[in-house]
C-alpha cells in the first residue's frame, strides 16, 4: 500500500497514516471547524486499512442512525465513487474493493473486512459486537455512557471528531485531557482542506466579524470562531454559567431537600423529561427523555406507538412523585393524570421566564453526564443582543426545551413559600421502595 511519504494528503489524513506508520497511539481525536475534512479523511483510512489482510471489524458511529446516513454514509460512498485506494491515482477507485449493503447498513471489503455504520441513542444495543476500530463522529452529541461501551468493545483504535460548539464535555475532561501519550491529538480548519470550492469558503468566511460582513449582517463571532477558526467559541450572553458536569458523587433522591421532575412538552420539537433535586444548595440535572413524535399516552389502537407513558412505564418511575408539566398543555397533562402519574401544572405567570432564570442562577447546577442535550441547551442557550451588543431581555426563543423544563421545576420547588421537602401534590414520600433503585 501506499505510503503516507509518498501521496500529497491533508493535514487529518496525513496525520492518521502518520500515527498508523509511527506513532501507534489508539486513540485519535479530531477537533475542527467546519469544511475542514475531518470526517471524509477519517473514512477514506478507514476504507484503505479494510483493504488489508486482517479482515478488520470497523464501527463508524453517530448519535443516531438517521445522521449517520445523512453525514458519514454519504461521504463514505462519494470516497468510494472518487478516491483512489492508498491515494494513488495509477491504482483503481476504493469503490471496486469495496461493497454496499444498503439495508444492513453496512460496507464489505473483497479482503473480508466490513465496516458497520449505526447510532449510539441506545447505549444497550452497543453490549455485544467487538470492533478492531471504531469511529465515533460529532462525538459532542454522544453520551458518554454510549462512548465507554464502545470503548470496552474496542480491540485497536479509537476515533473521534467534532465541530468545537461546546466547552465542557467528556471528550475534553476524559479523552484529550489525557495527554499526547494515550491521545493523539489534531486541530483542522477549512484551510486545510484543499477540496473546498469558492462558494464554500465564502459561506464559511461570511461569518468572520469584518466590516464589510457587518455591513451584510452575516458577521457572527461565535460561529466565526467555531466553524471558521475551530475554536472552542463561548457564547456571548450566555444564560446559565453556573453549571458543570459531575460524574460521581450524584446524591439519593431521598437525600435532596427538594426533588421532581421538569416535563415540557412538544412533538415536532422534542419532548423533555428532567429529573431534578436540590441537594446542599446545588441543583442536580438528569435527562430522561428528549425525544420528537412522542404522544401523551399509550394509544388503545397502537399499543406499540412511542409514546410518554411507555417510556416511564418502562423506566419503572413512581407514579406519586411530583412532575411539573408545561400548563399551556392542558389535555396531555390530564391523559398522563388518567395514567395515574401525579401531574402538576406549571406555574407560569407574567414574568415567569425571568424569575424562573433567576432561581436557577442564585444555585450551582450539576448535570449529569449522559444528558447531552441539556449539556448542549445549557451552552448555547442566551439572551439576545440588542444595536449596541448588549445581551438582555428574555432569552432568545430556540435550544430551551430542557431549559422550559428545568425552569418549570425550579419555579415550583424554589420560589419562596412555594416548594417543601414533601411537596409532591399532597402526597408523602414513598418508604417502601429501595433508595438504591430510585436515583435522580
Amino acid at each position: 500500500m501506499t505510503t503516507v511519504d509518498t501521496v500529497p494528503m491533508n493535514k487529518n489524513l496525513k496525520a492518521l497514516w502518520s500515527n498508523h506508520f509511527h506513532v501507534g497511539v489508539n486513540m485519535m481525536v479530531f477537533e475542527g471547524g467546519s469544511r475542514s475534512g475531518k470526517t471524509f479523511s477519517i473514512m477514506e483510512y478507514l476504507l484503505n486499512i479494510g483493504l488489508g489482510d486482517e479482515k478488520l471489524r470497523i464501527g463508524c458511529f453517530r448519535a443516531d442512525q438517521t445522521t449517520c446516513k445523512d453525514s458519514v454514509i454519504k461521504d463514505a460512498q462519494e470516497i468510494l465513487g472518487t478516491k483512489y485506494i492508498g491515494g494513488d491515482p495509477s491504482g483503481d477507485f476504493l469503490g471496486t474493493r469495496w461493497k454496499y449493503l444498503k439495508s444492513e447498513l453496512r460496507m464489505v471489503s473483497d479482503t473480508g473486512s466490513e465496516i458497520k455504520f449505526g447510532g449510539t441513542t441506545d447505549s444497550g444495543k452497543l453490549h455485544g459486537p467487538q470492533w478492531d476500530m471504531i469511529f465515533i463522529n460529532e462525538c459532542t452529541e454522544v453520551s458518554y455512557k454510549s462512548f465507554t461501551q464502545l470503548q470496552q468493545r474496542t480491540r485497536s483504535l479509537i476515533i473521534l471528531d467534532f465541530n468545537p460548539s461546546v466547552t465542557q464535555h467528556w471528550v475534553f475532561s476524559r479523552v484529550i485531557s489525557q495527554g499526547p501519550e494515550k491521545c493523539f491529538y489534531v486541530h483542522s480548519t477549512y484551510r486545510d482542506n484543499v477540496y473546498l470550492d469558492k462558494e464554500q469558503v465564502s459561506r464559511i468566511e461570511a461569518y468572520e466579524p469584518t466590516e464589510e460582513n457587518r455591513q451584510k449582517g452575516t458577521a457572527d463571532p461565535w460561529r466565526w470562531d467555531v466553524y471558521g477558526l475551530g475554536k472552542r467559541g463561548k457564547i456571548e450572553g450566555a444564560v446559565y454559567t453556573n453549571w458543570g458536569i459531575r460524574y460521581d458523587g450524584w446524591p439519593d433522591q431521598f437525600a435532596c431537600k427538594f426533588f421532581g421532575y421538569g416535563l415540557d412538552y412538544g412533538f415536532t420539537d422534542p419532548t423533555v423529561l428532567l429529573s431534578c433535586g436540590l441537594h446542599n444548595g446545588n441543583v442536580y440535572v438528569k435527562q430522561l427523555v428528549y425525544q420528537g413524535e412522542l404522544s401523551a399516552v399509550i394509544s388503545k389502537t397502537n399499543p406499540s406507538g412511542a409514546s410518554l407513558e411507555k417510556i416511564m412505564n418502562d423506566m419503572n418511575l413512581n407514579k406519586r412523585d411530583p412532575y411539573i408539566a408545561d400548563s399551556a398543555s392542558p389535555e396531555r397533562n390530564n391523559q398522563l393524570r388518567g395514567a395515574g402519574y401525579n401531574i402538576i401544572d406549571a406555574h407560569k405567570p407574567q414574568g415567569s421566564i425571568v424569575e424562573g432564570i433567576a432561581l436557577l442562577r442564585s444555585h450551582y447546577i450539576y448535570v449529569h453526564p449522559e444528558s447531552i442535550d441539556v449539556i448542549r441547551e445549557l451552552q448555547h442557550y442566551r439572551f439576545p443582543a440588542d444595536g449596541h451588543g448588549i445581551h438582555r431581555g428574555k432569552p432568545e426563543d430556540k435550544d430551551n426545551h430542557a431549559m422550559d423544563a428545568l425552569r418549570y421545576w425550579a419555579l415550583h420547588f424554589l420560589s419562596k413559600g412555594r416548594g417543601t421537602s414533601n411537596d409532591i401534590g399532597g402526597r408523602s414520600w414513598p418508604k417502601t421502595q429501595s433508595s438504591s433503585k430510585r436515583r435522580i
